[in-house]
């Protein structure tokens, strides 16, 4: 099987859709096209109303109120209102909605054509809301990516399709300081992802499946208009001998 996958992987607001612009740059290989988890989100929190009377998410009240938020016989809630967007914003409250879309991401990435570099992005991390909160019980951590693989729930094989992992690591207090910067990422959202699991179990997979990790420090101050990241990464990526590898399969 042909190795033509970048993944990045990292928490929500960790930097993940900055490095992997940086490294489309870098790369300057034809055929380049980007997965992220993000684009199988709002298929997953639709396919949960038709599926299960929209039992596994909520939206925020004032949300709600515009789409006229119904509770049904069955737990859940209908809208009154039925539109393209009328899934944003909304919080997931099961593991239902997000395993639907860890299915639905690696999937495409195995279904993906051979002959082009594939940027994949996919946001993990362990749950750090406070019990009682209806999102404490969402678990989207790398240990239970790792458990999803080893059970059979996604296909084993499509690691073989990734030819290197780039993962971001950024403290928890400048994730909550950048989230508070966009008005679609509440805080909860940001603590299903709080902690940083990466180098447990999922990375151990990464190694037994000869996957190189690159860590990148995302705490720094860098600057995107003027080319600080890509500069950045790209002194990352050298000694390590990734451009080399990414020339051989993009030749």
């Amino acid at each position: 099987m042909i190795k033509n996958v970048i993944l990045c992987t990292a928490p929500s607001s960790g930097g993940k859709t900055t490095y992997l612009e940086a490294f489309a740059s870098i790369a300057g290989l034809p055929y380049q096209a980007v997965i992220s988890d993000t684009d199988f989100i709002a298929t997953s929190v639709q396919d949960d109303h038709f599926m299960n009377h929209g039992n596994n998410h909520t939206h925020p009240v004032e949300n709600a109120a515009r789409l006229g938020f119904i509770g049904n016989e069955y737990g859940g809630h209908d809208h009154a209102v039925s539109a393209a967007n009328s899934v944003w914003p909304f919080m997931a409250t099961s593991n239902w909605i997000t395993d639907r879309t860890l299915h639905l991401f690696w999937t495409s990435i195995l279904e993906q054509r051979d002959d082009r570099l594939i940027l994949a992005e996919l946001a993990c991390g362990a749950n750090g809301n406070k019990l009682g909160s209806p999102f404490a019980g969402v678990d989207i951590s790398y240990n239970h990516l790792f458990n999803q693989f080893i059970q059979g729930a996604l296909p084993p094989k499509v690691l073989d399709r990734i030819l290197f992992c780039l993962h971001p690591e950024t403290t928890m207090e400048t994730r909550l300081r950048r989230s508070k910067l966009r008005p679609d990422r509440p805080t909860a959202v940001t603590l299903i992802f709080a902690h940083d699991d990466f180098n447990s179990n999922f990375r151990l997979l990464l190694d037994q499946k000869g996957i190189p990790v690159l860590s990148i420090d995302n705490n720094l101050n860098l600057g995107t208009r003027d080319g600080e990241h890509i500069r950045y990464l790209e002194e990352q990526l050298r000694p390590h001998g990734y451009l080399e590898q990414l020339n051989c399969s993009g030749g």
